[in-house]
């Protein structure tokens, strides 16, 4: 969580000490906050995943119940 603060923080001052910024610098830079903010995105990814396989057994379990309930003699 930290990094995900002090990193930015710290490409913003050095972009600002630089007299002149290159072109390839400005894409590293931009780059490297891209790849950081795609670290926080993979946990959503996983929790998204997760919570799909999830209500999909859940799901399932809910229809194999009905299908029971309607085959039981009544």
């Amino acid at each position: 969580m930290l990094c995900s603060v002090v990193a930015p923080v710290a490409v913003f001052v050095h972009l600002m000490r630089l007299r002149q910024v290159s072109r390839a610098a400005v894409l590293g830079f931009g780059l490297f906050l891209l790849l950081l903010s795609a670290l926080h995105l993979l946990p959503l990814a996983s929790a998204g995943i997760g919570i799909n396989m999830v209500s999909q057994v859940l799901l399932e379990h809910l229809r194999q119940a009905e299908r029971n309930h309607d085959d039981a003699p009544s």
